[in-house]
């Protein structure tokens, strides 16, 4: 799951360094999500996992980081997260 938004970020935003980031560490501050990504990102999420977010989850808790990112496929029922 954490290798899967990975790989999605490296695809779509090469230049960054996502490898120099801990599942952890903000990827807003870190220069590596901007609004635009994000919103593709959640697409991705959405469509890989079979989920829907609401507009109400979309908080820097759920999404600021590639470790709350898994957390909240989890508490999404997403097998494997």
């Amino acid at each position: 799951m954490t290798q899967r938004i990975r790989d999605y970020l490296k695809r779509h935003h090469p230049a960054a360094r996502v490898d120099a980031v801990k599942d952890d560490q903000s990827l807003l501050l870190a220069g590596i999500l901007d609004s635009s990504l994000m919103l593709d990102l959640v697409t991705f999420l959405e469509q890989s996992f079979q989920i829907q977010v609401d507009e109400d989850d979309l908080t820097p808790e759920n999404f600021e980081t590639i470790e709350a990112m898994v957390r909240y496929l989890r508490a999404r029922g997403v097998a494997g997260a």
